[in-house]
């Protein structure tokens, strides 16, 4: 099935450059990470992993079909009421060039420095408070949670790095390295990049990586086939290299022995990074199992996933999880090994409304992402595409975490209006 699977994710890529078509549509994405992740799934190397029952291939195959379904109606739509409409790269960077020089930069700016000095700051107090860096620590993993949760501004603080980041790059891409700011900028966005790898976490890297070559594709020059290869090892690298600092030798071998990967002890490393992407389809299937097919019973949440991030922001959110049994954001009922706590997104669907939940939230999460797609290639603003960019890398990490569930993607869309001036405080 692995084969297979790499097949379809080679038929889909190469189809794309073969007719001239955008690499970033939701389908094209889903199509490619989802086709990736179920070929290293398909290997089978842990002995952890079980075939899926019945259920587990109906619910998941079933939202796929959905996904699929929901785009291709809403583009037929689009089409049907846009009959002129044409992608077209040379028309949406004209736009887009046009649109920038109508921004106000200078509040722009204003809000990236707000947001570079939060996240600055409030490293600085984590090390004061916790004494130590991450990346320098005997155990980064456990450094990183004492480190960004040292106190209240900093578990809040710490989040403006990846804004700042976000930002920081949306004005390179924008300007030419002869304008006023651009080497300050530039500068500011190095040191916070450092900082924030040496706190050792790799999930906002990879979303301010996914939006850094989407806003660059749509802005200067559209992918090649050698750029995505090139960018898909880049963050492959990224992935490793964090992973590798966030976790010791002894550390990968007894992951290795928990995990049961079929793999020589010489590389338990890469055992190890095999469990950690494997085991968001293999947590599903045993979610599924236990409590489909099985005699337990989930509380329905009707929505409170959904609303988690402001759940949270209210300081009501574990009181809620106790009150009615629902389970943290770590997803403690259904992990099958410590430690390995991710899970694809249906199954964060079901807890809320149940497999018809699934599909539905599916089938309007596929609309709207499809919808926004079409409305901002065909009225391209810089606002638009940058919001494109949040959500495509909360697509692409679907797999792995409810990015919607997280109080900081909100933070993300509420700073990034606000640069725009779309949000106006006084």
């Amino acid at each position: 099935m692995s084969a297979i699977y790499l097949g379809l994710v080679a038929l889909v890529i190469g189809s794309t450059f073969v007719f001239n078509r955008d690499i970033f549509t939701p389908w094209r994405v889903f199509a490619g990470i989802y086709g990736l992740l179920l070929a290293l799934n398909g290997l089978k190397l842990s002995r952890v992993q079980s075939d899926w029952s019945f259920t587990t291939h109906a619910i998941f195959w079933g939202a796929v079909a959905v996904f699929f379904l929901a785009c291709a109606q809403m583009k037929f739509l689009f089409e049907a009421f846009n009959p002129r409409w044409k992608f077209e790269y040379a028309g949406i960077r004209t736009s887009l060039q046009s649109d920038s020089l109508n921004m106000n930069w200078r509040r722009f700016l204003a809000v990236w420095w707000v947001c570079s000095g939060a996240f600055v700051l409030s490293f600085m107090l984590s090390v004061a408070i916790t004494g130590g860096i991450p990346v320098f620590s005997s155990n980064p993993d456990a450094a990183r949670v004492e480190f960004v949760t040292a106190s209240i501004p900093t578990n809040y603080g710490m989040f403006c790095g990846p804004i700042a980041l976000i930002l920081g790059v949306e004005f390179l891409i924008f300007h030419r390295r002869d304008q006023p700011h651009w080497k300050t900028v530039a500068g500011t966005v190095a040191v916070v990049l450092v900082l924030y790898m040496a706190v050792v976490t790799r999930f906002e890297l990879f979303r301010f990586l996914v939006f850094a070559i989407i806003l660059h594709h749509y802005v200067r020059k559209p992918l090649k086939p050698w750029h995505l290869f090139a960018g898909f090892g880049g963050l492959v690298l990224l992935f490793m290299l964090v992973f590798l600092i966030r976790v010791g030798q002894n550390s990968f071998e007894t992951y290795s022995e928990i995990t049961k990967i079929k793999m020589p002890a010489q590389w338990s490393w890469a055992s190890t990074i095999y469990a950690y992407l494997a085991t968001d389809f293999w947590n599903f299937d045993y979610a599924i199992k236990r409590y489909v097919d099985g005699v337990w019973e989930y509380p329905t949440q009707w929505g409170f996933g959904l609303g988690r991030g402001l759940f949270y922001l209210l300081q009501f959110e574990g009181p809620i999880e106790s009150a009615f049994g629902f389970d943290n954001i770590m997803n403690d009922s259904i992990i099958k090994l410590k430690g390995y706590n991710t899970v694809v997104f249906m199954w964060h669907f079901y807890k809320d409304f149940g497999v018809a939940g699934v599909y539905i939230l599916t089938w309007l999460g596929g609309s709207l992402m499809t919808l926004f797609y079409l409305n901002t290639m065909g009225r391209p603003t810089v606002f638009r595409v940058v919001l494109f960019g949040i959500f495509t890398g909360a697509l692409a990490l679907s797999y792995h975490a409810p990015l919607w569930e997280l109080w900081f993607f909100y933070l993300n869309i509420g700073m990034i209006a606000l640069a725009h001036d779309k949000i106006r405080l006084a």
